[in-house]
């Protein structure tokens, strides 16, 4: 099974992109977060999008580490799922790592801190999704592979658009270069997810950045 993003046409920033429609998934996820943080790239969408983005990277994990066990009896599978349980550290790690980032964001920014918003709302949206990502990976593991590739997609644009509305409006406490830093980091786990929807067992340790 093979699938191909749209996002990588249009303007060489990424803004303005025309992004290819997602499966049924990652459109409710994206849907849901819409509906409760509007299309403006806020910092409370941002957090509640890489909180869900990087719920299917954990749920992978999870699969690796129960995997493991099984695997004594055969070296070259032991292996593959070593690599797997590597990259779904690795992905897990750089996600937590910009969420700490935009949490710290959104706690120094003017006004009350929303706990509903910023903390509750996004851990519910991510375990629905970390649940989600292990029915996928029953299903066939590629799947779990597409929805991590349509939300890094999705974050992609996003981490973008809040670079160029940055880079307008001059805020001094504002950071556009981090946000487009953000946007590359997305754009390579996405890269890595298409090149694992052959399965994650299959593709093997290599995948291009």
């Amino acid at each position: 099974m093979s699938f191909v993003l749209g996002s990588e046409v249009a303007a060489p920033n990424g803004v303005g992109r025309r992004r290819s429609p997602h499966g049924l998934p990652a459109r409710l996820l994206v849907g849901t977060i819409q509906i409760l943080y509007g299309d403006d790239p806020s910092l409370g969408r941002l957090n509640a999008l890489e909180r869900v983005a990087t719920a299917p990277e954990q749920a992978r994990e999870r699969l690796a580490c129960v995997l493991a066990p099984l695997t004594s009896g055969s070296p070259r599978l032991g292996r593959r799922v070593a690599a797997l349980l590597r990259e779904s550290r690795e992905e897990r790690a750089s996600g937590e790592r910009r969420l700490s980032i935009l949490y710290d964001f959104i706690r120094r920014r003017p006004g009350p801190e929303s706990l509903l918003g910023h903390w509750l709302l996004p851990r519910l949206l991510a375990l629905a999704c970390r649940q989600l990502s292990w029915l996928l990976c029953l299903i066939h593991p590629s799947l779990s592979y597409r929805l991590s590739a349509e939300l890094r997609d999705r974050a992609e644009g996003d981490y973008l658009r809040r670079a160029s509305l940055d880079r307008r409006e001059r805020d001094p406490a504002s950071a556009p270069d981090l946000f487009e830093r953000f946007a590359l980091e997305s754009r390579a786990q996405k890269r890595r997810s298409l090149a694992r929807t052959r399965g994650p067992l299959e593709a093997g340790a290599a995948a291009p950045s």
